[in-house]
């Protein structure tokens, strides 16, 4: 089997985590090129079938179901047993998004925080969130798990924030 282009093209399915069952795809895109989702709709298991090129390394899917983003990395193989699991992802997050937080907030959290126990985490996730910052690499070639600790760098900062206005509020309450 061959696209339009004349490329072999294999079956790739792919499963939505949590599943979506019985739901319409608004949008698809694999490795940055859009596909056509007109009736295309996951099944009872909350799965997707694709016929899609190989890949000589891994490669972006990227699915809108119900106003949820999903996305996947992985090897389009030269056979028809290629399958992934779509997770999650935050829509849109593009490098300048990342830029932007880090810069605004150039000092991690300290050992004295609020939040201590998280400090190795967070600091984790800031290292991460820069390396997808990164200009010299584009998006597409950062693993799910990057994209979304990216995304969440800053729900975790308004968090931290957040807390130690209250314990400064209840600090100057007490006194």
């Amino acid at each position: 089997m061959v696209n339009g282009a004349g490329v072999p093209v294999f079956l790739n399915i792919l499963t939505t985590d949590p599943l979506h069952v019985n739901s319409a795809v608004t949008s698809a895109s694999f490795s940055g090129n859009a596909y056509g989702v007109k009736d295309v709709v996951t099944n009872a298991s909350g799965q997707l079938f694709f016929y899609l090129p190989a890949t000589s390394g891994d490669a972006d899917a990227r699915v809108s179901i119900g106003g949820s983003n999903f996305g996947a990395r992985y090897t389009r193989n030269a056979n028809h047993n290629n399958t992934a699991t779509l997770i999650p992802v935050a829509a849109g997050i593009t490098r300048a998004d990342v830029q932007e937080l880090v810069d605004k907030n150039p000092n991690p959290p300290s050992g004295a925080g609020i939040l201590p126990a998280h400090v190795n985490r967070f600091n984790a996730a800031r290292a991460m969130a820069q390396k997808v910052a990164n200009p010299s690499s584009p998006n597409l070639q950062h693993s799910n798990e990057e994209l979304i600790t990216a995304s969440f760098v800053n729900a975790i900062m308004v968090l931290e924030n957040a807390i130690t206005r209250m314990h400064s509020a209840i600090a100057r309450a007490e006194k």
